[in-house]
């Protein structure tokens, strides 16, 4: 037990007398132990609800993950040598994209409104990629070149946006405690 405790004990056991006191020390340690948790903003969940919100995160971020990469293809950040042919890419994008908005659509009631529209936000960037991977090919016309250029940067914005919500999911989980 710690200092506290014993001394909460002991000025209530001057004032109070024996039982008191102890009553009184247990009162301050619940209350240092509860107000602990309150300043480390622990949440505290059951055991179920950690494993499913667990299962919706995993699945939300693989698929995410899987589409931003194959989407990521389409554009390059930066000069990357990728040997699979712009059929193969699309498909692979265009897969993996259905794979990612199947997923979030399926969860979104049970991802808080903040981090749903986060992963809103990756997968309305990724489909803006995919029009404008498929414009040459819809129209018969090459991309303009600025439109080329700020696909390109958009896809640093979604590898940006990614990262910084993976680091956002990993505090939020690391934050919950099970009962």
């Amino acid at each position: 037990m710690d200092k506290e405790f014993w001394q909460a004990v002991l000025n209530n056991i001057s004032t109070s007398g024996f039982w008191g006191g102890i009553g009184g020390g247990l009162v301050v340690m619940l209350l240092s132990v509860l107000a602990k948790s309150w300043f480390e903003r622990k949440n505290y969940v059951s055991k179920v609800r950690f494993d499913a919100e667990f299962a919706i995160y995993r699945e939300l971020f693989a698929t995410m993950s899987i589409a931003v990469n194959d989407v990521g293809i389409l554009f390059p950040e930066r000069s990357l040598i990728c040997y699979f042919s712009d059929d193969e890419k699309r498909k692979n994008a265009n897969r993996s994209y259905a794979e990612f908005a199947k997923a979030l659509a399926k969860n979104s009631a049970f991802v808080p409104k903040n981090i749903f529209e986060r992963f809103e936000t990756i997968r309305k960037k990724c489909f803006v990629q995919l029009n404008w991977f498929d414009y040459p090919y819809l129209f018969h016309l090459p991309i303009p070149q600025d439109q080329e250029e700020k696909c390109h940067r958009l896809t640093s914005e979604i590898y940006d946006e990614q990262e910084s919500l993976r680091d956002d999911l990993r505090e939020y989980l690391e934050k919950l405690d099970v009962l």
